[in-house]
């Protein structure tokens, strides 16, 4: 799982790095699950139409992020 909130979210924008977005839909096909921050939507004026397809979101990306902390995933923070 990728969990995007913050400057993460616009990795995962329409007009974002053609390359990226070819590798993002890559490891999709992979079954790995990209999640967005709504929070993070709300504060930049994004709507999902600006984002890739097959996202989905939650309200807040970092508080997912500890939930899923707390239930046995690891954490690793790409800078």
């Amino acid at each position: 799982v990728v969990i995007a909130y913050g400057n993460g979210m616009r990795a995962l924008k329409n007009d974002y790095d053609a390359k990226t977005l070819t590798r993002i839909q890559s490891l999709m096909e992979y079954d790995v699950e990209f999640i967005g921050c709504r929070n993070t939507m709300e504060t930049m004026k994004w709507t999902e139409a600006d984002f890739i397809d097959d996202i989905e979101y939650v309200q807040a990306g970092i508080v997912e992020i500890i939930e899923r902390q707390v239930s046995g995933y690891v954490g690793i923070i790409a800078y």
